[in-house]
């Protein structure tokens, strides 16, 4: 046991000493070698130039600020452009909307007749008034005088003998009948349309209030008085609402219609003659009416008759 023991022994000493051995030469050869990388480190010392590679990258983080002030270029403008869109756009409907309501000349006509016919209290009328009695038509001629607010005396012929109507007030009418000398007192749900219609002269004047598209038709002469002539259309509903209430209440406004004439006066702008077309329709019968109405005498001195005399 002591023999392998030193044995052993022998051997770890021995081992030893190569170790030291080849550490004494590695620190022999290591002189050098340490030297070498002294001289590899200056080099590396000497190119510390690396700092003006980072000064080259400074004019890059100048760029990047340039970059930006661009941008906010180019975002201002779009928000005035949108600012500009709104302002033009708000002003066009108003101016747009306000030159709608235009007159056509006839229409500035009717309206300035209107005008002058309000300024006239007194009038003369020529009548011709023709409806149709079972298949042949019934013409009866006259004339008439008027006197505003709502006097009215008509006197109207037929085969020699006369139809007169004499109207005081809204609610005092009277008539004669034909071949009567007699008044006899009577109330508008009495009388038939045509009748009522001329017992408010100045009503029949004011057609215009219901004219429907009004035209201009040429320049005729009336009793010697140069005139405009005018063509319109009437609301009949309307037009017999204001002036004939009750008779229209007996008439089919539906399939009844109407149609007129004015002759207004150049120079004076008052209305010297009328013609009114109606085909009425009641009780299933369709009854045509045509009135044509002369004026002159405007503003002159008019007599009415008593209910005891005559006119004439």
């Amino acid at each position: 046991m002591q023999r392998v023991f030193r044995s052993q022994l022998g051997l770890t000493a021995l081992f030893l000493i190569l170790v030291i051995f080849s550490l004494a030469c590695s620190l022999a050869r290591g002189k050098p070698t340490s030297s070498k990388p002294a001289t590899t480190r200056q080099l590396t010392y000497t190119q510390q130039p690396s700092t003006t590679f980072t000064a080259t990258r400074k004019p890059t983080l100048t760029t990047t600020p340039t970059t930006s002030p661009t941008q906010t270029i180019t975002f201002t403008p779009s928000l005035t452009h949108t600012s500009t869109a709104t302002k033009t756009a708000s002003p066009t409907p108003t101016r747009s909307a306000t030159p709608t309501p235009t007159l056509s000349q006839a229409e500035i006509l009717l309206l300035q007749a209107k005008t002058a016919m309000r300024a006239v209290n007194t009038l003369k009328m020529k009548i011709s008034l023709t409806t149709k009695s079972g298949i042949l038509p019934v013409t009866f001629k006259g004339d008439g005088v008027a006197e505003r607010p709502d006097k009215v005396y008509i006197k109207l012929s037929l085969f020699l003998q006369n139809f007169e109507v004499l109207s005081l007030g809204p609610n005092e009418v009277y008539i004669k009948p034909l071949g009567s000398d007699t008044w006899e007192p009577t109330t508008p749900e009495q009388m038939d349309l045509p009748t009522s219609l001329l017992s408010k002269a100045f009503d029949l004047i004011e057609a215009s209030d219901n004219a429907l598209n009004p035209m201009l038709a040429g320049i005729e002469a009336v009793n010697g008085v140069t005139c405009q002539r005018i063509t319109i259309g009437i609301d009949l509903p309307l037009y017999l609402a204001q002036r004939a209430p009750v008779a229209s209440s007996q008439i089919d406004l539906v399939a009844s219609r109407a149609r007129g004439e004015l002759w207004i006066g150049v120079d004076d702008l008052r209305i010297h003659k009328l013609y009114i077309e109606m085909e009425i329709v009641s009780q299933g019968e369709s009854l045509p009416v045509t009135a044509t109405i002369e004026f002159s005498g405007f503003n002159e001195p008019v007599v009415f008759p008593s209910l005891t005399s005559f006119l004439y």
